[in-house]
């Protein structure tokens, strides 16, 4: 079962896409994460990446992100995220890209993102597109964690 492991909805569960395409980052791996980066966000922008289920995205919001941008480019996946940001009351506070994560974060403004969260499939071919993509999105202060 996946849950929210900090910040003002910490223990809140969420939704995983049903099937076996996804693999949602578990929450040893989410709280581990966000110990590196800081407990909590100073506002901004985060983008979650092939996203699954958005747990990482909602796990940046919990801790103090702005808004979040959640993009995958699998419909049930970005159905499921968006199941579970109207879950936390977040809808208001998040953007769904259902798109190839190369092309989402190539329509972003230059420097839109503060911080990146990337879990791409082991199969992903195009990771030198997705790599150049996310130089474009990013901040040039910004943070990018790629799994």
């Amino acid at each position: 079962m996946l849950r929210i492991t900090g910040g003002t909805w910490r223990g809140r569960h969420l939704k995983a896409p049903k099937g076996d395409k996804t693999r949602p980052t578990s929450d040893m791996v989410r709280q581990a994460i966000f110990n590196l980066l800081g407990q909590t966000l100073d506002g901004g922008v985060v983008v979650d990446v092939c996203c699954g289920s958005g747990a990482m995205g909602l796990e940046a919001l919990s801790r103090g992100a702005d808004h979040a941008i959640l993009v995958d480019r699998a419909r049930v996946a970005v159905d499921t995220a968006r199941d579970n940001a109207l879950l936390r009351a977040a809808q208001d506070r998040v953007t769904l890209l259902c798109a190839e994560a190369s092309r989402a974060l190539a329509s972003l403004p230059p420097g839109h993102a503060a911080l990146a969260l990337v879990d791409p499939p082991y199969a992903l071919q195009e990771r030198h597109g997705l790599l150049e993509a996310l130089v474009h999105a990013v901040a040039v202060d910004g943070t990018v964690v790629f799994e």
